[in-house]
């Protein structure tokens, strides 16, 4: 009989499931991407001296027109990267029809059936394999895998990790029929069931447990982070910064506000330009929102309550990374 050190490396693989920082990179979802796959360039030497080889999967709804940022020469270096690592990248069909959108429940039932049958199918190969599912996209993952495979595979724990609820998405009128869809994706967090809700932050916690029934409910930690050693974090010369500043209108003799997000109600945009209104003459906001696609509603109204207010303003309307890196430098 073999011994503990002749016997072959357990096989681990890690699935992560999203829909950011594959083929497009517009949103802290992408970020998140990113970073992982940042993290295991630099790190997978160590995790697999400890744990034994290790495969990434990579999970994506099919890229459909229109895909919010679609860029192909982003999509294929994200897919050498991932070759790289020993991995794969699984696109999922999600649409029934050509004008259904990724936040639809439709396309979140699919794209979570998809991803049942997908680890049902590729989790034999491994002896040990953690699925992360981003977001309401693939939410109920384990929930069919509960109802129609019969629970999760053998030696396959899963982490439920939610940065956004219907709660957030409507917040003043949150669609009934979508907090019921999320509560039933939540409840298979149960004890023994080998899957876990994130605790990404006590805030967001604490929302999940007002708005959601979780007694019962198994958390493991799931901080966000970042990789310092990235290049991103690397320090700019002044020049450098000054050129990025003046490229995009920014002044560079007055004190500035800086904001940037999604152009959507939960960023808060709309406060927080009135709440400057006292500073009207002291401050220079720089505002970088981002719409969805070709949206500009909520974009309309920044530049209406900035006019009103009286607001000495540059606004970004497209997703640009080197400004606020640099601003957050200046």
């Amino acid at each position: 009989m073999a011994t503990a050190a002749q016997r072959a490396p357990w096989r681990n693989a890690l699935f992560y499931l999203t829909y950011n920082g594959l083929y497009n990179f517009t949103n802290g979802i992408g970020t998140q991407t990113q970073l992982l796959l940042s993290g295991l360039e630099h790190i997978r030497p160590h995790i697999e001296a400890q744990y034994g080889p290790l495969d990434t999967h990579v999970v994506a709804p099919q890229p459909e027109h229109p895909t919010w940022g679609y860029d192909p020469v982003f999509f294929q270096q994200q897919q050498r990267r991932i070759e790289a690592l020993g991995g794969h990248v699984h696109l999922l069909p999600y649409r029934a029809r050509p004008e259904q959108e990724l936040w639809d429940m439709r396309s979140w039932d699919a794209l979570s059936r998809g991803a049942a049958a997908l680890l049902r199918a590729q989790t034999a190969a491994y002896d040990r394999s953690l699925v992360i599912c981003i977001d309401q996209p693939w939410l109920h993952t384990p929930h069919v895998l509960t109802t129609q495979y019969g629970g999760l595979p053998p030696r396959t724990a899963c982490l439920l990790v939610l940065y956004n609820t219907a709660f957030i998405r409507n917040w003043e009128t949150p669609d009934a029929t979508e907090v019921a869809w999320e509560q039933l994706g939540l409840d298979a967090a149960r004890p023994a069931s080998r899957v876990a809700i994130a605790d990404i932050c006590p805030s967001f916690t604490t929302h999940l447990r007002t708005h959601f029934t979780l007694d019962d409910a198994t958390f493991a930690p799931y901080t966000s982070s970042i990789l310092v050693q990235d290049p991103i974090f690397a320090r700019q010369d002044e020049a450098d910064i000054r050129k990025i500043l003046c490229a995009h209108g920014v002044p560079l003799d007055t004190d500035l506000v800086l904001a940037f997000g999604r152009a959507a109600p939960i960023k808060g945009f709309e406060r927080l330009i009135p709440a400057l209104d006292p500073l009207c003459e002291r401050v220079h906001l720089v505002l970088i929102s981002v719409p969805y696609l070709d949206d500009d509603t909520q974009q309309r109204l920044y530049d209406q309550l900035i006019e009103q207010h009286r607001l000495r303003c540059t606004h970004i309307k497209q997703f640009t990374r080197d400004l606020p890196r640099a601003l957050c430098q200046w």
